[in-house]
């Protein structure tokens, strides 16, 4: 769409100058963004060998060229925004890249990571949830709502059709947080009003979101959705928003059903246990090695 495609060229101009300036002046967190491209560039690779039939035969060669072609370009926006956005953020905003700078060090058993990432399972359940009720909702109130949506239906194909969603969900989410971060940065400093770049913030990504929607509780959800990603850039910073993408949309991929005598309801049920898997890990490393329960609550 016309939409889609100015936010890109956005991002990619935008993106591109501060790029420049940042390597001419020697600044930006160059190992993370490698880690970031090779991350990203990783998932999608595994998400490909998965989804895609393999063949002994020269079509392969076409079928590698295209995934080379699109995985190289998301790969180097990636690369792109990540050395634009990251020295003027961690100079302005610090607290919004630090989780995600100490997960990208390695950190892995940090209990800020730990906070962030069990904070992102837990908007993801919230996102879902309401996804889930909005259909029960529009018939109660009598407004239009949109069908469902088929464009997950390669997912009742088999375990790897199933699998290939996982990683494909994770380079999603890494897109989706960084163009989120950038654009709410880039309004912040032209704006330099915080209260209007958060409401253009919020508009322009739920018309993004809503559009070809005749349902005015789309258009309300969705605004709720996005006031509340804005919460999280703000309150936890890119690695929850990054998670609660990532958590929602396997949550919405995986067919849950609580009638456990489906056909379906094991593919569903790997999705829920996968949610909470994450959010056990994240949880024992918000707790940097404390006890669940102190002593103190034990005593009389």
């Amino acid at each position: 769409s016309i939409l889609f495609t100015v936010l890109l060229l956005a991002l990619m101009i935008g993106g591109g100058v501060f790029t420049r300036r940042n390597l001419r002046l020697g600044r930006g967190d160059r190992r993370g963004a490698a880690r970031l491209a090779y991350l990203n560039f990783l998932l999608m690779a595994i998400a490909w060998i998965l989804e895609e039939h393999h063949v002994p035969d020269f079509e392969e060669i076409d079928l590698l060229i295209l995934f080379l072609n699109w995985a190289l370009f998301v790969t180097g926006l990636l690369w792109l925004l990540y050395v634009a956005l990251e020295p003027f953020v961690r100079r302005r905003w610090p607290a919004s890249l630090v989780s995600w700078s100490r997960l990208f060090a390695g950190g892995f058993r940090d209990p800020l990571v730990g906070r962030d990432l069990l904070v992102g399972c837990v908007i993801a359940a919230v996102f879902s949830s309401v996804e889930y009720v909005n259909y029960c909702l529009a018939s109660w109130v009598g407004v239009p709502m949109n069908p469902p949506s088929y464009s997950w239906l390669d997912i009742f194909l088999g375990t790897r059709m199933a699998l290939s969603e996982i990683p494909w969900a994770g380079a999603f989410s890494l897109l989706i947080g960084l163009a989120a971060l950038f654009l709410l940065f880039l309004f912040r400093v032209l704006l330099r009003r915080n209260w209007i770049a958060a409401v253009l913030f919020i508009v322009i990504a739920t018309v993004f979101i809503s559009r070809g929607s005749d349902s005015p509780l789309i258009w309300i959800v969705n605004a709720l959705e996005w006031a509340t990603i804005y919460f999280i850039l703000i309150r936890f910073g890119l690695l929850a928003l990054t998670a609660s993408v990532m958590f929602a949309l396997l949550l919405s991929t995986f067919p849950i059903t609580p009638q456990l005598s489906a056909w379906y309801a094991g593919t569903g049920l790997a999705g829920v246990v996968l949610m909470l898997a994450f959010a056990a890990y994240a949880f024992h490393t918000s707790l940097g090695g404390r006890p669940m329960f102190q002593a103190k609550l034990l005593e009389d």
